[in-house]
């Protein structure tokens, strides 16, 4: 017998999303007070604000490494943490409209740290 998912209301799927969006600009931040905030209304917004925290984390620790790298390279690799900036604000977004549209969205190469 299949299992079937809760029901997911539209405040759910709002607050998710807005969490999401909100991770452009305070990846962890934003992240952590919304996962400590919502973590406990549901599994949905568990998950989403879960996905978004390990997200940010994992897009803090790119940054540090491209940080080092610029330093180590002497600046020659200076459009490293712009890039991660970059696709840290493009898979935002794209979680932000996914959640919208009524679908779950995972993060593809995520640190999985918070359970």
């Amino acid at each position: 017998m299949a299992t079937k998912k809760p029901k997911v209301t539209d405040e759910e799927r709002q607050q998710a999303m807005l969490t999401h969006f909100a991770g452009a600009l305070f990846p962890a931040v934003a992240a952590y007070i919304a996962w400590v905030m919502l973590r406990d209304k549901g599994e949905f917004l568990a998950s989403q604000t879960r996905a978004a925290l390990n997200w940010g984390i994992t897009m803090l620790v790119l940054w540090a490494t491209a940080g080092a790298a610029t330093l180590v390279s002497f600046g020659i690799l200076s459009f490293l943490p712009g890039l991660v900036w970059v696709l840290n604000a493009g898979f935002c977004i794209i979680a932000g409209l996914r959640v919208r549209d009524k679908k779950d969205f995972e993060f593809p190469f995520s640190l999985d740290l918070i359970k």
